[in-house]
C-alpha cells in the first residue's frame, strides 16, 4: 500500500518489519470469498483445525485464549512492587479459573506474554 508523505512533516508513517507473508486466496472461488455466513466460517475453522504444527496453541483440537496482564508505572523504584503484583494476579486469576471448572491445569503456556525473568523450560 502506498502512503502519501505528510507535506507539513507533522505525521510520520510507522515503519514495521515485513515478514513477507502473503495470503493466497486463489483456492477460494468468488462465492466463498464473499460468504461471511456462520456456516462458512465454521467450515473454514474446521479446515484450519486439521493443520498441524501451529505456533500457538500446539493443537487446534481445543480452544485456548492466552491472558495478557498489563500494568504500567513510571518510577523504576516501584519495579519490584508491580512485578510482584503481576505475579500475584496471575496466581489469583489461574486459581479462580480452575475453581470455576475451567480445564487449564495443563494448558500450553504462551511464551510471548512471559515476564522477562521466566525460565525457558
Amino acid at each position: 500500500m502506498d502512503v502519501d508523505e505528510d507535506e507539513s512533516g507533522t505525521q510520520h508513517v510507522k515503519k514495521v518489519q515485513s515478514y513477507e507473508i502473503e495470503v493466497d486466496f486463489k483456492l477460494l472461488d468468488d462465492e466463498e470469498r464473499e460468504d461471511g455466513s456462520p456456516e462458512a466460517l465454521t467450515r473454514f475453522d474446521k479446515q484450519i483445525a486439521t493443520i498441524n504444527g501451529t505456533a500457538y496453541p500446539p493443537t487446534r483440537k481445543k480452544v485456548y485464549s492466552p491472558l495478557n496482564l498489563a500494568y504500567s508505572w513510571a518510577i523504576a523504584d516501584y519495579d519490584d512492587i508491580f512485578l510482584d503484583a503481576i505475579r500475584q494476579s496471575t496466581v489469583t486469576i489461574r486459581a479462580a479459573a480452575i475453581a470455576e471448572g475451567q480445564d487449564i491445569a495443563n494448558a500450553p503456556l504462551y511464551s510471548n506474554y512471559a515476564l522477562f525473568d521466566t525460565p525457558f523450560e
